[in-house]
């Protein structure tokens, strides 16, 4: 059994350059697909997940990235 692991990754939107914190937890077991969550989300951003991708929306400007 794998451990979880916890890290944070910085956001910066592209065109208005509002910056913000994701904090995301995952755990990848041998046999069985990466399992990943958004903890936290510091900054006036929407976050959700598409299996492994992270789809970022900023809430200043409504820019998706």
């Amino acid at each position: 059994m794998g451990a979880r692991d916890r890290y944070t990754s910085e956001i910066e939107c592209p065109k208005c350059k509002q910056k913000g914190l994701l904090h995301i937890s995952e755990d990848e077991y041998r046999y069985s697909p990466l399992r990943r969550s958004i903890d936290q989300i510091d900054g006036n951003f929407t976050v959700s997940l598409d299996r492994a991708q992270i789809n970022v929306k900023c809430g200043g400007c409504g820019e998706q990235f």
